[in-house]
């Protein structure tokens, strides 16, 4: 079974605004975000949250579905980046999940026929015969796309040389565990600049090596993470980068919050992965800034504060104008 997700094109009516803000701190800890980073045990929870955001100027740029390794819960992760005045017409605002890639294929497709194309996509498994695949789609009229998904990294790595050679480049990347067998999957679309795909069977050398390139002049523009495949699509750059692995949900919801709230930084998050190793699931994250940031068009984000779990609580009524505190 498909589900396609509405596309919110409203503006906002101050009370979904309240809503969300009803789940941030005390002004005096408020943190200024310019992503968020939260997961949901349902699709209900993810879309209530999305699309209060969407309507704020927050959109989703990467989704993906985290199983728990005995299969209980079924994680919805989503990172949300701050963007006011997109240069689109839906915004990030169409979201694909089937079960099987055929199906999850074929609704790609006739969405593409009508301008809709891949944003970010994930695949997901319990290592069984269970299969996920959700994407989030964005307008881009008059723009084309290619999709790879090889059971090897070899043909992977073919058929991404043969569409580069075709004038296309990597705009995301993603691998996951399919009937005890790793999956690689690809989304290409037309452009010039250059670009390296690195592959390595443990994080250690993953990490040395993304390192050395990053040294050189290479910046990771994504990621795709599972037991023994860690991979990253890169490109010439300067600006910051931050790819970093996490043992649980806690540990990588404290870095986003370390990370997001300082200003000097400039970075936002852009990518989560997770994976299951040693009977744990796993998370990765990559952040990435550029060498001279400017404040987002709208000016700085407002004070929202993520709760990493649940929908937020029913908005509180705003007080009069004369009992608001100066300033």
């Amino acid at each position: 079974m498909t589900i396609a997700g509405r596309i919110f094109k409203s503006l906002p009516a101050a009370a979904a605004f309240a809503a969300l803000c009803a789940a941030a701190v005390a002004p005096a800890q408020a943190q200024q975000r310019r992503t968020i980073l939260e997961r949901y045990q349902t699709y209900q929870e993810f879309e209530q949250r999305q699309t209060g955001f969407a309507q704020n100027g927050y959109f989703v740029i990467d989704y993906e579905t985290c199983r728990e390794p005995n299969g209980s819960t079924l994680w919805w992760v989503a990172v949300y980046d701050h963007q006011p005045n997109p240069q689109f017409t839906g915004g990030f605002g169409l979201f694909l999940q089937a079960g099987s890639w055929t199906s999850f294929l074929n609704e790609v497709n006739q969405y593409a026929a009508q301008g809709w194309m891949l944003e970010d996509f994930d695949a997901a498994s319990n290592g069984g015969s269970w299969t996920n695949h959700v994407a989030v789609l964005n307008e881009a009229q008059g723009s084309s796309q290619q999709t790879i998904r090889e059971n090897s990294f070899a043909s992977f790595h073919a058929n991404w040389l043969a569409h580069q050679g075709g004038g296309l480049r990597l705009t995301d990347i993603d691998v996951a565990n399919i009937n005890g067998q790793p999956h690689f999957y690809g989304v290409m679309r037309p452009g010039t600049q250059d670009e390296r795909l690195i592959h390595e069977t443990s994080l250690g050398s993953f990490h040395a090596v993304r390192t050395a390139m990053e040294g050189n002049g290479w910046r990771i523009r994504d990621i795709a993470v599972q037991q023994g495949e860690y991979l990253a699509v890169l490109n010439p750059g300067s600006g910051p980068t931050v790819a970093e692995t996490f043992a649980d949900w806690p540990a990588i919801l404290n870095r986003w919050g370390a990370i997001d709230g300082n200003r000097r930084i400039n970075t936002r998050l852009k990518d989560v992965e997770c994976w299951v190793e040693g009977g744990q699931l796993h998370y990765a994250g990559l952040w990435r800034g550029a060498a001279r940031v400017r404040r987002p068009e709208g000016g700085v984000p407002p004070n929202v504060v993520a709760n990493p779990n649940v929908a937020a609580p029913p908005a509180q009524p705003a007080r009069p104008p004369a009992e608001r505190d100066p300033g």
